[in-house]
């Protein structure tokens, strides 16, 4: 079996994402993208403080930009149709 191109971390606010995907990076030698780097300062300021975001605090625009970080390391891959 191949070993995954990317692997996504996910849970609930002070699971341990963070903590975990930057062990595995670390430990894989892969690059480590946190999704709460794309958040503006003020939405960060919010998620420090136990403030839950709205959906208005976290559009899409966020995601974009951190799926198409991943989607440029992933350039080589042509998955079969």
């Amino acid at each position: 079996m191949e070993a995954p191109a990317v692997l996504l971390v996910m849970g609930v606010s002070g699971s341990g994402k963070s903590t975990v995907g930057a062990l595995l990076a670390s430990k894989l030698g892969w690059k480590f993208y946190d999704a709460d780097d794309y958040h503006s300062e003020e939405n960060r300021m919010k998620m420090g403080k136990g403030i839950p975001l709205t959906d208005q605090d976290s559009m899409a625009l966020q995601l974009a930009q951190h799926f198409t970080k991943v989607r440029s390391h992933l350039a080589w891959y042509n998955p079969v149709n």
